[in-house]
């Protein structure tokens, strides 16, 4: 990090981020009329390139937010423990569905459109309302972004797709909990995480998801609960 700092002026810059997490100024600290004190960096974001694009992944599940005065260990230090996971339905009454007459309805009446309303829809909306990390951009990620959170145990580090998921290399390297790094994603639910899209079949009521039990691509009725974890293109 350079520091350009004057009673007038602060500048903080990074001249390089870490690979696999990106990191921000938290508090920009004070000029105490010789040096700049009290500064906190930290690293809310994990990172991922997907088809030649950054994708910057908020570390906690949806409802809980990061605290860089968690647990200071592991990449950025930090952890979720501010707040806590919060299930959400992708689409429920209140928002018009029923599973027979309105499958689509918080998908704009077609099983080809993203999600556009209900609580999944809103969450990653509420970060941008909040500014949440300094960014406005918040979105749902597609699922086949989500394949690249997907770790089934320390020593696997490849790209894991399909409904196979884990099992294609091997229980006996799976975490036990959730299959993702646990040390990047520290409050992964081991179940579903929803995306944006319709499964195109079974009359449009499930989700394409990602579920962190297995590890797979996977899919869930409009109805129940799932999670979110937004992210943020870089």
């Amino acid at each position: 990090m350079f520091v350009f700092a004057s009673p007038k002026h602060l500048q903080l810059t990074f001249p390089t981020q870490p690979s696999n997490v990106h990191c921000i100024v938290w508090e920009r600290g004070d000029w105490d009329g010789f040096k700049l004190i009290n500064v906190r960096i930290s690293c809310p974001f994990a990172k991922s390139i997907v088809s030649g694009k950054t994708i910057l992944w908020d570390r906690c599940t949806y409802g809980s937010s990061w605290n860089p005065l968690g647990n200071s260990v592991g990449e950025g230090l930090g952890d979720c423990s501010i707040g806590n996971p919060e299930p959400l339905a992708f689409c429920t009454a209140t928002d018009g569905y029923n599973s027979s007459t309105n499958p689509n309805a918080c998908n704009g009446g077609s099983n080809t459109e993203f999600v556009n309303s209900g609580a999944v829809f809103r969450s990653c909306g509420n970060l941008n309302k909040a500014k949440a990390y300094q960014r406005e951009n918040w979105r749902l990620p597609l699922y086949t972004e989500m394949f690249s959170v997907i770790r089934c145990s320390e020593t696997n580090n490849g790209v894991i797709t399909g409904e196979d998921g884990c099992s294609a290399v091997g229980n006996g390297t799976k975490y036990l909990g959730a299959t993702a790094d646990p040390i990047l994603y520290p409050n992964t639910q081991a179940t579903h995480y929803w995306g944006p899209q319709t499964f195109p079949g079974l009359g449009d009521v499930q989700v394409i998801t990602v579920n962190f039990g297995p590890g797979n691509e996977s899919y869930l009725n409009k109805d129940l609960n799932g999670f979110v974890r937004c992210v943020s293109d870089l």
